[in-house]
């Protein structure tokens, strides 16, 4: 496996700047296509994606809740904020905030900051 051409300093600059100026779907999506782009690429952009994730929906909830539940710290420490997108009540995708409730009251998430 070839090493990664740009020196670390600016890739590290790339990734963190979409994490700082992107928001939303489209930081999401920048930091994933970033951490696919190589391995040099890969954990600086995973640790910018758990720093701040979107969770939309019943499915997302329960992807988010799986990894956390699985994880055996690494992923939970990087979550500094979480931004949860409702759905109206009666919506079918309506998510079970019941489950966060328990995921954020047993400190599992060490690092978040609640505003």
């Amino acid at each position: 496996m070839e090493a990664c051409p740009i020196p670390t300093e600016v890739c590290k600059f790339i990734i963190d700047t979409v994490g700082e100026v992107f928001h939303g779907r489209q930081r999401e999506e920048t930091l994933r296509r970033c951490a696919l782009t190589c391995c040099a690429w890969r954990t600086r952009a995973q640790r910018c994606l758990w720093e701040a994730p979107f969770v939309r929906g019943r499915t997302s909830i329960n992807i988010f809740l799986d990894a956390t539940r699985h994880d055996s710290g690494f992923l939970a420490s990087h979550i500094h904020s979480l931004h949860l997108y409702l759905m109206p009540k009666g919506t079918a995708d309506q998510p079970p905030v019941h489950r966060l409730n328990g995921l954020l009251l047993t400190s599992k998430l060490p690092n978040l900051r609640v505003n």
